[in-house]
């Protein structure tokens, strides 16, 4: 098994490519260079194993399932004993070898979503005004602030540092009297996709917020020429719906491991 160094990331895109479909945006992130995170194959050349970590603890695993490959994702399981991790399956055979080597872990398995963004049906869509008065905002430190959602700690842990998501990140938010009562935010960012994480205070669902958020950021990332990403749990109704009305179509979905300490 090797350890890529930065300079070689470039060698899994064929691979990440042939998985696109089930590709979570961190992984693309790490290999374009916009989060740190470590890369580990089987051959460089011609890579057909991957395991891909984040800094915050989360891991795709696509390809075929190697021994070199299994080994070393145990191993990587294995020295994190005290920490919760995320683990995103890339196939049904890597269902198996995960479960396998986690039979003794607490672990919650669930079923995901991806989608795929169809522009067609963006431009289609019926414009909607919010049922209250709301003001949309790119996203600035001092509205980073008033969040209660995401704070710096969500952009540290997730991008590193804030600075680094203020340079590549998209964040818009909506104000209501001067509250921040909403925001969606990019998540993760590669080079050409935008993945969505997006959220409404409590008091203020069920007046539109969300269609209206989600389609300002979707609006910014085509104007940047990148292409929004979408995934949930498929028991989360509410997302699924607001997917479907800004454009979004279902894709496949897979397996996706919290382990519990």
């Amino acid at each position: 098994m090797v350890t890529l160094i930065k300079e070689d990331y470039q060698m899994v895109k064929s691979l990440l490519e042939e998985n696109s479909a089930t590709v979570p945006t961190f992984a693309d992130a790490i290999v374009d260079g916009f989060i740190e995170g470590n890369i580990y194959t089987d051959d460089k050349v011609e890579p057909r194993s991957l395991v891909v970590e984040t800094r915050n603890g989360k891991y795709f695993v696509c390809g075929e399932q190697s021994h070199s490959c299994i080994q070393v994702f145990k191993k990587l399981i294995d020295e994190k004993k005290e920490e919760s991790l995320m683990i995103f399956s890339g196939n049904a055979a890597w269902d198996t070898y995960i479960e396998n080597i986690l039979h003794k872990t607490t672990i919650v398995k669930t079923t995901r979503t991806w989608f795929i963004f169809n522009a067609e049906r963006f431009y289609e869509m019926k414009d909607t005004v919010p049922a209250i008065q709301t003001e949309v905002k790119s996203i600035t430190r001092d509205l980073m602030n008033m969040s209660e959602k995401y704070r710096d700690s969500y952009y540290k842990s997730n991008w590193g540092n804030v600075d680094s998501f203020f340079t590549w990140g998209i964040g818009v938010c909506a104000l209501h009297n001067d509250i921040l009562v909403g925001e969606c935010i990019s998540i993760y960012r590669s080079n050409r996709k935008a993945e969505i994480d997006i959220f409404t205070e409590d008091d203020f669902r069920g007046y539109g917020l969300g269609f209206l958020l989600a389609k300002h950021f979707i609006a910014t990332c085509l104007d940047e020429n990148i292409i929004p990403t979408w995934d949930c749990d498929v028991t989360n109704k509410a997302s699924v719906r607001l997917a479907g009305k800004v454009g979004f179509d279902r894709g496949p979905v897979y397996s996706h491991y919290e382990i519990v300490r």
